[in-house]
């Protein structure tokens, strides 16, 4: 898990190769050893870090909203997250959160300067990458 600006650059590359999204890298390594990775924003967007947190946006919402407040869980009756649940929450909730930052106009002190294309009023937006067998049998990250 990356929380840093340009994070999603890990997941580019300008050679054509088989592999995810034509990548290289970081990114061909993770489609050949089966790992999974998260980007705090994509390679152009700098990740919010909002000293309200203390730490990045991504952060908040994969250990507060996510696990804490069991937030990221897709199934509530089974009272499991599973990873893959947990990296879909996280790349939805940084983009829906940083939106209504960038749609409010009151970015707080402490926000990195933003650079970059934006993607609607979402002012960054993760990404998310997972091995072909992510969802066979899932790695779990909580119960309930």
């Amino acid at each position: 898990m990356l929380d840093s600006c340009f994070s999603g650059k890990v997941l580019d590359a300008d050679d054509r190769r088989p592999g995810p999204w034509n990548a290289r890298g970081l990114a061909q390594l993770a489609y050949e050893k089966g790992m999974y990775i998260l980007a705090a924003a994509q390679r152009t967007e700098s990740a919010l870090e909002l000293n309200q947190l203390g730490h990045g946006l991504l952060t908040y919402v994969l250990i507060t909203n996510g696990i804490e407040k069991f937030l990221a869980d897709r199934d509530p009756q089974n009272g499991i997250l599973t990873v893959p649940e947990w990296l879909d929450y996280a790349a939805e909730a940084v983009s829906a959160a940083s939106g209504r930052l960038g749609a409010d106009r009151q970015l707080p002190l402490g926000v990195a300067r933003l650079v970059g294309p934006r993607r609607g009023s979402a002012l960054q937006t993760a990404r998310a990458f997972y091995p072909r067998d992510a969802f066979e049998q899932p790695w779990i990250v909580a119960r309930r």
